[in-house]
């Protein structure tokens, strides 16, 4: 019997390899990484530091965009930061190119570039971040993890315990770490139970350990800028800071308010009352959130129209980007100051504003999200990369897992949301042939998904959408 989706894949447009369809795009000074629906990697933007990952001489600007390697098993964990890049594949491997002067790619070595992405150890990872002088990452194990520099105590040891490590060392001995983010010589992670930690440069002191925040029930955490930003289980949205007296400035907390070089602002407030943020990304100056409803809010420093609601006025609020409803992945990046925004909607179409270089490298600015490249156009290949079918994608009661497997296999089944909370587990059976499982997916709340399904030899990953 023809299962219900397949009628419509026939009306699909094929799309030839270099399909404009986005999971993810992070963006630095003037480079982009993504990865496309078929697990496909591809970088454009200046070569500083070897961060394009293509062998390409350093310094180079190469606009047109290039694919990294051949492999098509990369997944939407993609983090870059300041020279430096890291990439997960399907199987938790670690994955990291650019900036290595530091250590931060923690490879065993200092070298200053690293052209092309080079696997870090053997171990599983779920989400790893790099800032400048040193990164921080989760393992799936639920442990945390530095290395690079530590002359602030950036890796959470006094620097007369530790000066630098080129490879990562565990920081905590705990095993229920979720959500880990930094940012200018200091550190943030989340715990199972909500608690939020940090470690580094702050409030003006370099901690050599974990310290605890005020709060709970934190959820994720953006920690790039000199004022913070989090969102808790309930939806609600909060800021702190600004704590390093690194760049003297004003600061937009979103809340009607500038921190004027409030230093000591440790205590987290709420901005606004609203209980339906999902993900939020800052930087210097302004700052990016996204609701459950598929809505865009930006606020903050807009001198060149780079918050995107088509004008040049400072925000001191959240306000609305556009009038579009079905954005499901946002990300910043600066350029030489300057910012600039990516997001994907539902269709993994990929929209851009604020500051960039065209493909003729000239200074662009963009007041409003335009489209990049062109509009996705999925074909089958897009659903049929691998032998996991999921179907129907949207679904909204029931989401029907079907494998073709060889033999009988026992399978893990996790649902991840975009914060990468885990909201769904499961052990499963898989009988030699055509097998097809369902998963009761009701009590989700409406948004973007990651289906994992593990086997002992091979694991699938398929992106769906909860409607």
């Amino acid at each position: 019997m023809k299962k219900p989706y397949l009628s419509f894949l026939f009306l699909l447009t094929f799309a030839t390899s270099f399909s404009q369809c986005w999971q993810k795009v992070v963006t630095t000074s003037f480079t982009s990484i993504g990865v496309k629906t078929d697990g496909t990697l591809w970088s454009w933007g200046r070569n500083s530091s070897g961060l394009l990952g293509r062998g390409l001489p350093i310094g180079s600007t190469i606009y047109p965009i290039g694919q990294i390697g051949t492999d098509n098993d990369w997944n939407s964990n993609i983090f870059v930061y300041a020279g430096t890049a890291f990439a997960i594949k399907n199987n938790g491997k670690l994955f990291a190119w650019g900036l290595n002067v530091y250590g931060n790619c923690g490879n065993g070595t200092n070298t200053f570039s690293i052209n092309y992405p080079e696997q870090i150890g053997n171990d599983n990872w779920i989400s790893v971040e790099p800032e400048t002088t040193f990164s921080a990452g989760i393992k799936e194990d639920g442990t945390l993890w530095v290395w690079g520099n530590n002359g602030n105590q950036q890796l959470g040891f006094p620097t007369s315990v530790i000066d630098k490590t080129f490879v990562p060392i565990q920081l905590s001995s705990d095993t229920d770490w979720v959500k880990v983010s930094v940012g200018n010589r200091y550190g943030c992670a989340i715990k199972q139970d909500g608690t939020m930690w940090n470690w580094g440069l702050i409030n003006v002191s370099n901690i050599s350990s974990l310290c605890v925040m005020p709060g709970e029930n934190w959820l994720k955490a953006t920690c790039e800028s000199m004022t913070r930003f989090a969102i808790k289980t309930d939806g609600t949205l909060w800021a702190w800071g600004s704590e390093t007296p690194i760049q003297p400035d004003n600061f937009f907390y979103g809340n009607g308010q500038i921190d004027n070089n409030d230093y000591t602002a440790g205590s987290p407030i709420q901005i606004g009352v609203d209980t339906d943020w999902v993900d939020v990304e800052s930087g210097t100056r302004f700052t990016i959130a996204l609701k459950n409803n598929g809505t865009i809010w930006a606020w903050g420093e807009n001198s060149n129209g780079e918050l995107g609601d088509g004008t040049f006025v400072d925000k001191y609020v959240p306000t609305q980007i556009g009038s579009s409803t079905n954005w499901t992945t946002i990300n910043v990046g600066k350029s030489d100051g300057r910012p600039r925004f990516f997001a994907i909607n539902e269709n993994h179409d990929l929209y851009k504003w604020g500051f960039d270089l065209d493909e003729n490298i000239a200074a662009v600015t963009s007041t409003t999200p335009v489209l990049s490249g062109t509009s996705c156009a999925l074909s089958i290949d897009d659903f049929e990369r691998s032998n996991l079918m999921v179907y129907p994608n949207p679904a909204s009661q029931v989401l029907n897992l079907e494998l073709l497997t060889v033999q009988s296999v026992s399978a893990k089944v996790t649902i991840v949301n975009t914060l990468g909370q885990v909201v769904h587990r499961e052990d499963i059976i898989l009988e030699n042939g055509l097998n097809t499982t369902s998963i009761n997916v009701a009590s989700l709340p409406q948004g973007v998904y990651t289906l994992k399904l593990k086997t002992q030899n091979q694991t699938y990953c398929e992106k769906w959408i909860k409607k």
